[in-house]
């Protein structure tokens, strides 16, 4: 998810990966820019975004809950962007599967 400096979506990208690290450098080095500064929740796959030479900063939440980790501050605009997508399938799909 790419966005503004105030935190609003420009660009969402979506793809089906395994979370592993090798599968993450392999997207990395093709979808990110060296420029790029990218934020996770602290995933241990989400280090190999290192490989396309941008840069990698995690938020911990230590002991937090899910819904406290869904509401922090820096994931606002992907949380939002994931729940319309998702309430959008829920209207228009009976079932959303990946393959």
């Amino acid at each position: 998810m790419q966005t503004t400096e105030d935190g609003k979506p420009v660009v969402a990208c979506f793809v089906h990966i395994p979370f592993t690290k090798k599968a993450i450098e392999a997207w990395a080095k093709k979808a990110l820019a060296p420029s790029a500064q990218v934020l996770s929740d602290g995933l241990g796959c989400f280090r190999g975004v290192a490989a396309s030479g941008a840069t990698h900063s995690a938020v911990i939440m230590n002991g937090g809950t899910g819904r406290e980790a869904a509401q922090h501050p820096a994931f606002r605009a992907v949380n939002t962007v994931l729940g319309n997508l998702k309430n959008s399938y829920q209207w228009n799909l009976p079932c959303f599967r990946l393959p």
